[in-house]
């Protein structure tokens, strides 16, 4: 009994295994306007982005500052050869290395928000739209202007945390997102991870399909010697009949021959007594003539 709770449980996570599965497993018509949806806000978000540096530019002077909240936050203009935080800005190479690197995530990320989006998996759609956003805002950068504008800084006592922009943010709050979905709900990224490679989902389902098959074989083995006991059985149960049905006759002709029997015998005694009566009469009667 205390195994049941846990067959329950079981069951039940994977009738809600399946039921994801068939949620999330074809295209629908309201994944197309969740599409649609997260294309836009991604034009919006990009937008934002370069509106912000092109702002910037026009209004901050190169290495200018404007306080916001004093010895914390501030605007700051600077120009960044690298990628996020300042990454790579000391490499001669950089621009050319991060441009490459941010054109293939960029739209590889896009392409994957579209088929999350098409599913209805609005939680990955909208992690890979910020991250694409955050992709695609610092590449117009680098192929624009061969440099990326950043302006949003954080000052914490003597230590200044690197300098970054609207793109570094989009690309960081989706990073965060994603890694919480892998960490958090595994089993919903596992089946976008099916729906990329859905290889691997038909070997699992004809592994499934031979497991089920070589388990029927032997419950119909086991029907077909279960069926055919039942019918020796009920064989051996006709032929106990019969015996029985054999065994009665005999005894109602044994009973029938035994009362024959006591009539010829009590037919013989009256015989045998008539007789006797004849042989006495006969002997009365030589003795009158006598």
């Amino acid at each position: 009994m205390e195994g049941v709770p846990r067959l329950s449980g079981s069951v039940s996570m994977s009738k809600k295994s399946v039921d994801l599965n068939e949620k999330f497993a074809k295209r629908t018509l309201n994944g197309m306007s969740v599409a649609v949806f997260f294309i836009f806000l991604f034009i919006i978000l990009v937008t934002a982005d370069q509106f912000l540096k092109l702002y910037i530019v026009n209004n901050v002077e190169l290495g200018g500052q404007i306080n916001i909240i004093d010895n914390f936050f501030s605007i700051y203009y600077a120009r960044n050869t690298g990628s996020a935080f300042s990454l790579f800005a000391d490499k001669s190479w950089g621009i050319y290395f991060l441009s490459g690197i941010s054109a293939l995530l960029g739209l590889a990320i896009f392409i994957f928000m579209i088929i999350a989006s098409n599913h209805e998996m609005k939680l990955l759609g909208f992690a890979f739209c910020l991250l694409s956003s955050g992709a695609v805002g610092n590449l117009i950068d680098r192929l624009r202007l061969r440099y990326v504008v950043d302006f949003l800084r954080f000052d914490f006592g003597t230590y200044t945390f690197p300098i970054f922009n609207f793109a570094d943010m989009c690309a960081v709050i989706g990073t965060i997102l994603f890694i919480c979905i892998i960490i958090f709900a595994s089993k919903y990224f596992e089946i976008f991870w099916n729906i990329l490679f859905p290889k691997k989902e038909k070997d699992e389902t004809a592994r499934k399909e031979k497991k089920a098959k070589k388990e029927k074989k032997p419950k119909k083995e086991k029907r077909r010697k279960s069926d055919s006991d039942d019918d020796d059985e009920d064989e051996d149960d006709e032929e106990d009949d019969e015996d029985g049905e054999d065994n009665e006759e005999d005894n109602e002709e044994d009973v029938d021959g035994d009362g024959n029997d006591a009539e010829s015998e009590e037919s013989d005694d009256y015989n045998d007594e008539s007789g006797d009566g004849y042989v006495a009469f006969g002997e009365g009667s030589d003795e009158d003539a006598d």
